[in-house]
Parts: C-alpha cells; structure tokens; sequence
C-alpha cells in the first residue's frame, strides 16, 4: 500500500526519533546508571522488534505473532510515554498506528483499540487532562486515517 521509498523515509523518521528518545534518557538526571541502561535496552529492542515484523512480513505470514508484536509495542511505548513525557515519546507512538493504517487493505480495529486505551490509561497514569489529550490524539487518527484513503485512491487510479 505505501511504496518503498516512503517506507524507508518513515524508517528513517523513527531512527531520529529514537535517538531523541536515547538523548532523553542519558540526559535524565535522577536515573541509575542501570536504570538508563535498562530504558536504553528497551528502546533498542524496540526497533529490533520493528525491524523483524516488518522485514519478516508477519502481517501477511503469521497474524497472530504480529498481532502479539504490534500489542507489545504498543504497551511499551505508551510505559515510556508516561515515564518520559516528551515530545519525541509521543510522535513515536503513533509509528504503531500509522503502520496499522498503512500495512494491509483492512484496518486492525483490534489493534487500533488497544493503542486507543493504552493511550487513554497513559493520559489517565500521567494525570493529564484527558479531554485536552484527546483532541491532537483524535486529529492524528484522522490525519491517518485521511492519509490512508488517499493512497488506497492513488492505487485505484493507478490500476484503472
């Protein structure tokens, strides 16, 4: 559904991301040592978990495991959310949503519910105002949502 070159850009995106993210968690004063080696780990194997349900197709070939995968990325991502609270933290977790969007010719509303509840319990856990939350969360679903049905368009008229 999205050609090569526009997954490698996004790719490219998430790498900047995550190093934003691995910034944040050096310059984190309060944290162990381990305690940042620990957050530091988990994004890395984050992107490994990316890198493998991507590269391996698991969407096409074993639904279940990506299904398993997209929830524990899902999860962690929303754990750093609300542990790090930064710009870079949230524009990392709507990559999951935009990959769901964007992989296959149905949309995952399984999948879709979870990140909209571990969103939900992460505005609830960082004790921010949920309906001042709500709306850029709702704009970007949209914004998805919007982007998906244009490329689902642009292939219909490339087939025709």
């Amino acid at each position: 559904m999205v050609n090569s070159k526009s997954k490698k850009m996004v790719w490219a995106f998430k790498v900047v991301i995550s190093f934003l993210i691995l910034y944040e968690i050096v310059a984190r004063e309060g944290f162990s040592t381990e305690m940042k080696a620990v957050w530091i780990t988990g994004i890395l194997l984050l992107q490994a978990n990316d890198f493998f349900r991507n590269h391996y197709r698991l969407w096409e070939c074993y639904r279940i495991l990506y299904t398993v995968s997209m929830v524990v990325n899902i999860a962690v991502i929303g754990i750093y959310m609300v542990l790090f609270d930064s710009p870079a933290t949230g524009i990392y977790y709507v990559f999951p949503l935009v990959e769901v969007f964007l992989t296959g010719r149905s949309i995952q509303t399984g999948i879709v519910a979870v990140h909209v509840v571990v969103y939900l319990a992460g505005m609830v856990m960082a004790k921010a105002d949920v309906q001042e939350a709500l709306i850029p969360y709702m704009a970007m679903l949209l914004l998805v949502y919007l982007f998906r049905a244009i490329s689902l368009e642009r292939e219909k008229k490339a087939s025709c």
